[in-house]
């Protein structure tokens, strides 16, 4: 690791590093060692053998710099990166490290950025309706015209996934359903969120059903912040 790489893990360190680098350190008395928090109490940590008894100087500065940042990145958190390292062994195998790259484990961690409809389509239940049903009708027709933005926004409001998982919609938590309520018109679609429902009335055109999902997937999204 790198002293810039330490700036997206402590930026007060990382300067304060930065600083030694371009200045003279023979005033600091800085020795060898480097003070790490841990379950609310400060350790002194031997950068070396002996780091303790050792000075920094001007000879020798950057090796304590370059030590420091081995120290924050990876010797003070190394049982965290061994449960990282055995929770990513865990979803691919390591024979099969070098054949993936930065989109395919994006892919793998947070599912696909694209939405297809017709899987969508495919892996939904209904409940209460028919897939020759009007409202069914509309709901996919308006998914199918609409942006992948728009089609996220939608998933999201129906069960808090602001993107389908890696494989599809087959392989979400809880089925995609729709769901049919007898409560009359005017009514907004509503949703259940943890059981990926989504909830409509009988809307008796595309048009009214579209209004109902700019209201409260446009509208609504950014009034509850739902995420």
């Amino acid at each position: 690791m790198e002293l810039e790489d330490l700036k997206e893990v402590d930026k007060e360190v990382h300067s304060n590093l930065k600083w030694i680098v371009n200045n003279p350190v023979k005033d600091l008395n800085l020795t060898f060692e480097h003070c790490m928090e841990s379950n609310g109490k400060v350790h002194e940590i031997p950068l070396k053998p002996g780091g303790q008894a050792m000075y920094v100087n001007e000879t020798n500065k950057n090796e304590f710099v370059s030590l420091v940042v081995s120290c924050r990145t990876t010797r003070a958190v190394r049982q965290q990166l061994r449960a990282m390292r055995e929770g990513f062994n865990s979803c691919i195998p390591s024979n099969v490290y070098e054949a993936i790259t930065v989109e395919d484990l994006s892919t793998i961690i947070s599912g696909t950025c694209e939405v297809d409809v017709d899987d969508w389509r495919k892996h939904t239940e209904l409940v209460g309706w028919k897939a020759s049903d009007n409202v069914v009708k509309w709901f996919f027709e308006m998914l199918e015209q609409a942006s992948n933005e728009f089609r996220c926004c939608v998933l999201k409001f129906s069960c808090a996934l602001s993107r389908p998982p890696a494989g599809g919609f087959r392989r979400m938590p809880n089925k995609f359903r729709i769901c049919k309520t007898e409560l009359p018109l005017p009514r907004l679609p509503t949703a259940h969120t943890c059981f990926a429902e989504i909830v409509l009335p009988e809307y008796q055109t595309r048009d009214d059903l579209i209004q109902a999902f700019q209201r409260v997937v446009v509208e609504g999204m950014d009034n509850f912040g739902i995420s």
